[in-house]
């Protein structure tokens, strides 16, 4: 991609109104496309502002025109499937900005691009984040019900995922400010924004800030940038899992990573202890991170060899349970060893593949969760 096609788009959006200070597109070396900063940036200035006319949303004239068409999809179904009926009109009103757009190409590192035989080798909670983004996207093909032609089923999916990875956090379109004047509230899933220019920042676990509110979004600085050095923003405090799935990538350090041991300790459970746990809102949703499980696994462990009447007094704060904290450390280390066992396997196998940036990433991501279970069973207490 020239970088005139970049100049150009810029030059569109700030004619729409868009204000950019003190920032440049780059290529970056590992990363592909970013911004960097264009001189020295202060702590808490507004780098990026973007009235609300300018971005896409269910309002905007490019997804209303075609409302008798989408009315059935997600807010993310119909904006993808607005942009796949406005595909190669020469009068298209977003044409410099979607010439700046990933290619499907691009998108080739989202495991929903990859092949099923590639996609068994996810770790098990990365597979299940695959399984629900599917079937999110499944619902809102269905949901077209013909409008857009089975031949166009893969440049729908084109701008299903450009949607999904470019999109920001809106709640100031009328189908939300409808709900809210209700008492209701849209998924978060369906407050959304294709934002001009602020999609071209890369996430980091830290970065700048964004503002929202009716006039629209802006991006402030959270520190000071060196000229040159790369600006990026945090999209939230999301594990490599979720933001494998979502965005098609992994960061090397990440303070906010986890991943989900569902697979290994719903199958211990009996069927009364399961339908304990759901009673009170501890059935799944089991987390491991660097520093130990989450209270959840830790509820459910102790579940497998504790009464049901001593569980209930356990929660409601009756009995501390601290004589079975050492079991309880126990059975955690006899499920994380079962866990490692099954990373050493995977890694074993990942080796004898043919190497490609999908076994890379494959490999990169096992690895940080098998450093995960090796920093837990260091502790050996329970945490």
């Amino acid at each position: 991609m020239s970088e005139q096609v970049h100049t150009t788009f810029r030059r569109w959006a700030e004619g729409r109104g868009v204000r950019i200070d003190g920032l440049r597109v780059s290529k970056l070396p590992g990363k592909g496309i970013g911004v960097v900063a264009s001189r020295y940036l202060k702590k808490e200035e507004t780098l990026i502002s973007v009235p609300a006319s300018s971005l896409i949303t269910l309002d905007s004239r490019l997804v209303q025109v075609h409302e008798r068409k989408i009315k059935d999809c997600s807010v993310h179904g119909s904006v993808a499937a607005a942009l796949t009926l406005n595909h190669g009109k020469p009068e298209r009103v977003y044409k410099a900005w979607e010439s700046v757009w990933p290619t499907m190409e691009d998108l080739q590192p989202m495991p929903f691009t990859w092949s099923p035989n590639q996609q068994d080798h996810l770790p098990p909670a990365v597979q299940a984040l695959l399984k629900h983004q599917r079937s999110k996207f499944d619902r809102d093909w269905a949901a077209l019900d013909g409008e857009i032609s089975e031949n166009l089923k893969d440049l729908y999916e084109y701008y299903w995922l450009i949607v999904n990875t470019r999109c920001f956090y809106w709640t100031y379109f009328k189908k939300a400010k409808d709900a809210a004047k209700k008492g209701k509230s849209l998924s978060r899933d369906d407050c959304m924004a294709l934002c001009p220019f602020a999609d071209y920042l890369n996430h980091a676990d830290e970065g700048c800030t964004f503002h929202y509110d009716t006039k629209g979004i802006t991006v402030v600085c959270n520190r000071d940038y060196a000229a040159g050095e790369e600006v990026v923003v945090s999209y939230g405090a999301h594990s490599n899992d979720y933001l494998l799935v979502e965005y098609g990538f992994i960061l090397q350090e990440n303070k906010d990573d986890s991943t989900k041991v569902d697979h290994i300790i719903l199958p211990m459970l009996t069927k009364a202890q399961a339908t304990f746990l759901e009673q009170h809102d501890y059935l799944g949703d089991y987390t491991l991170d660097s520093a130990g499980v989450c209270y959840r696994t830790q509820v459910a462990l102790r579940s497998t060899f504790t009464s049901a009447k001593r569980m209930e007094q356990f929660l409601a704060g009756g009995w501390d349970g601290e004589k079975d904290d050492a079991k309880v450390a126990t059975i955690r280390n006899n499920i994380l060893q079962e866990f490692q066992d099954e990373i050493e396997a995977k890694l074993a196998e990942l080796v004898e593949m043919e190497d490609s940036a999908v076994v890379s990433t494959l490999v990169m991501r096992w690895e940080q969760i098998l450093a995960m279970t090796e920093a837990v069973l260091e502790k050996g207490e329970v945490s």
